[in-house]
């Protein structure tokens, strides 16, 4: 059996067709072999790489969270002064004052008190009987000052209790400003004198304060529309408004009609009005004329100005250089920080320091300067804007690509092996 076994396996050995292995089959396989490995680490590095990118990026956000108050940045005011949303981690407010120089004072969407530093950091602050939309804050032009109103529910038949508080941000320590009874408890603005020694505030009635006192001394308010206060540093207050320029200290030194229809923009005690506007409501758009007046006669319209509305004032960079707030259209949400040049009568320039989307916003002037733009911070991690938006988005089409890339080598090597 076993012999023709052996004869049968010989016969088809004899007619099994011939197969020629080439020498070099075992080392190609063997680089084969080693190439998918490499692929595969390859890939498996490319994927951990760009998931801890992702994780890495998303943390440094989660963790820039408020910037510290001793940071060794450059001083002076942000580029952007962003809009702070009601749950932005800023820490509990702090009823210590004492937070040093401070560029910006603003509020938050839920209209809660910030301060930013001049080196970037921000502040929540717990301020005495602030309450908005009943106040307002502003922040000295040296940045060493923060002055709100407040009041307090009353407490006896006398009624409601208010007035202004100053706080030295050097120091922490708060001046308490009483109001003389019957005023009404609101206020609404503040006008600094350059040297910020002096403050005018506005309400439903007006009140100077000199510095040091804690007695506020009342300035007339008249009834017309859109009243600019003004104060110079003897204490000597203007009063712009649509109809009449008037100078008062202590009592009434001057009176001058103005053209009506004319709302004045940025005025001085020593230039009385300097810049005005007219303002027109039209169904497809807001616009704005802006005029510059030298000895009360009309030099220029202001080019600089053309589409953009003129909303504040917030303080002289210098004797002839007004910093003040614009914006594009009352839509947009989106403010300027800009400075106009008024050193020329024949003509105003202006250069951009930042850009403003929070709300309530004040500055300090004397840290704006034509060599000093406003400076790059960077944004917090509750900032949500559409550089941002788009890292974001640039991150979830890396991380989707990646996954791609990883499966389809994942595939790729499987059909190899087959």
């Amino acid at each position: 059996m076993t012999g023709r076994l052996s004869e049968e396996l010989k016969q088809a050995g004899d007619l099994a067709p011939v197969f020629t292995v080439a020498p070099d089959t075992y080392q190609r396989a063997r680089r084969a072999r080693r190439r998918d490995l490499g692929l595969a680490v390859v890939s498996s590095v490319a994927a951990v790489a760009l998931i801890a990118g992702i994780v890495t990026s998303a943390a440094a956000r989660e963790d820039a969270g408020p910037l510290p108050a001793d940071g060794q940045g450059p001083v002076g005011v942000p580029s952007v002064v962003y809009g702070i949303p009601s749950d932005a981690d800023l820490g509990p407010a702090s009823s210590d004052l004492a937070v040093g120089r401070s560029a910006v004072s603003q509020l938050t969407d839920d209209e809660e008190p910030v301060v930013i530093d001049d080196r970037g950091g921000y502040h929540l602050l717990d301020l005495p009987g602030f309450s908005r939309p009943l106040h307002m804050l502003s922040l000295s032009p040296d940045g060493r000052q923060l002055a709100w109103g407040w009041s307090e529910s009353a407490s006896s038949a006398k009624g409601t209790p208010f007035g202004v508080r100053i706080a030295d941000l050097d120091s922490g320590e708060v001046r308490e400003v009483a109001i003389e009874t019957g005023t009404s408890p609101y206020v609404y603005d503040f006008t600094w004198s350059p040297d910020g020694r002096w403050l005018v505030w506005e309400g439903i009635g007006a009140g100077r304060i000199a510095p040091g006192q804690v007695v506020s001394e009342p300035v007339p308010r008249p009834g017309d529309d859109n009243i600019l206060y003004a104060v110079d540093d003897s204490g000597v207050v203007s009063i712009a408004t649509l109809k009449a320029l008037r100078v008062w200290d202590g009592e009434l030194l001057s009176n001058e009609v103005r053209e009506t229809g004319w709302y004045p923009s940025i005025s001085t005690v020593a230039d009385g009005v300097l810049v005005e506007t007219i303002q027109r409501d039209r169904d497809d758009t807001f616009t704005t004329r802006h005029r510059r007046l030298v000895d009360g006669e009309v030099v220029e319209a202001i080019a600089t100005l053309d589409d953009r509305s003129f909303v504040s004032d917030l303080g002289w960079v210098d004797a002839r250089q007004a910093l003040v707030l614009t914006v594009d259209t009352p839509a947009s949400g989106v403010g300027h920080l800009d400075v106009l040049d008024l050193s020329d009568p024949e003509d105003t320039t202006s250069y951009r320091v930042g850009e403003v989307r929070g709300q309530g916003v004040t500055v300090a002037a004397d840290l704006v300067a034509a060599d000093r733009p406003g400076i790059e911070r960077p944004a917090q991690a509750w900032v949500v804007d559409e550089d941002s938006s788009s890292s974001a988005a640039m991150l979830a089409i890396g991380g989707a690509g990646g996954l791609v890339v990883v499966a389809g080598l994942g595939w790729w090597m499987r059909r190899r092996r087959a």
